[in-house]
């Protein structure tokens, strides 16, 4: 199979055609988001339970009698449940894109799809399997060299205890090393996540097996690694400065109603957090479907250019 090449603009180009897809179909994918919410809340409040559980019996002061090994197997369990659900659902959203994206009848009923097609079902779970070992293999790795290299579980402890604490200080009091060490592992998840986005595609809309669809969205991904960190430097910047401008304003307007009724604005905050999170999704599948279709899948957009050019 050719693996193309494609330059920054040409992402920026999916990111455009993601907008412009979502805003054509915004009917579809806002109800298609918030059938994949409902499901997250529903794996999230079991894993949560479980975890409440444990956190139940500490606060307690019973530590000793916690059946620990009962807790890991539900978690373990729980764990496994989603391996085996989750990987159809994210086809369907795959599968729905696709149908959209082409001009073709499609309905929130494409979501389900994968779950119909026991062959498919089986290449989907054995996917998640060997990317979820893939990438527990990997970042394990890479903390690992880092731990070698001085960055030691004294840093990670004090970060983590800074996040559950809010406190700045115990932030900025970390090294520099650390915060080195942290960018990296941000880094390498994102372009794993990037790899097996393509690679669950390519499982999802051709007849390639769960290993060679893993080996291809690698490969992809690695043939693009120096636009995909260009396109992701450039979004940080660009991402940031949104944030900061909408959390501004939705802060101001959170702010003046807060001033007449503190339960308004509660809500309003809430549904503007919603909104983003429907609006996230399908952005994010649509761009996802566009780069694989771009890059391996036949669409034709990206041109075939050589290692050497400069792909900006």
């Amino acid at each position: 199979m050719e693996i193309r090449k494609a330059s920054v603009s040409d992402m920026f180009g999916w990111l455009i055609g993601s907008f412009k897809l979502v805003g054509k179909h915004w009917g579809t994918f806002l109800l298609a988001a918030l059938v994949s919410l409902a499901a997250i809340f529903l794996l999230a409040f079991a894993a949560g339970l479980v975890i409440g559980l444990s956190a139940a019996g500490a606060a307690m002061g019973d530590i000793e009698s916690i059946d620990w090994q009962k807790i890991a197997l539900l978690y373990a369990a729980i764990l496994l449940v989603a391996l085996i659900l989750v990987p159809p659902f994210i086809a369907g959203w795959f599968v729905l894109t696709r149908k959209l994206a082409e001009g073709e009848s499609a309905s929130v009923s494409d979501l389900f799809a994968g779950y119909g097609d026991g062959a498919l079902w089986k290449k989907l779970i054995a996917f998640g399997f060997i990317g979820a070992v893939l990438n527990i293999a990997v970042q394990g790795g890479y903390i690992l060299v880092c731990m070698a290299l001085g960055v030691g579980s004294d840093d990670i402890g004090q970060f983590m205890t800074a996040q559950l604490s809010n406190d700045p200080e115990a932030m900025a009091g970390l090294s520099a090393a650390f915060w080195m060490a942290y960018c990296g592992i941000i880094l390498i998840g994102s372009l794993l996540q990037t790899a097996f986005m393509l690679g669950f595609c390519q499982a999802a809309l051709t007849d390639s097996d769960a290993l060679d669809s893993v080996k291809t969205g690698i490969a992809a991904t690695l043939k693009n690694v120096v636009s995909l960190l260009l396109f992701m430097l450039v979004m940080l910047l660009v991402l940031l400065a949104a944030v900061l401008v909408i959390g501004l304003l939705a802060g101001l307007l959170i702010a003046a109603l807060s001033m007449l009724n503190s339960n308004i604005a509660l809500a309003l905050g809430a549904v503007i957090y919603l909104l983003l999170l429907l609006f996230i999704y399908p952005l994010m599948f649509s761009f996802q479907y566009m780069f694989w279709r771009d890059v391996l899948g036949g669409g034709g957009k990206a041109p075939a250019i050589s290692d050497s050019e400069v792909l900006i």
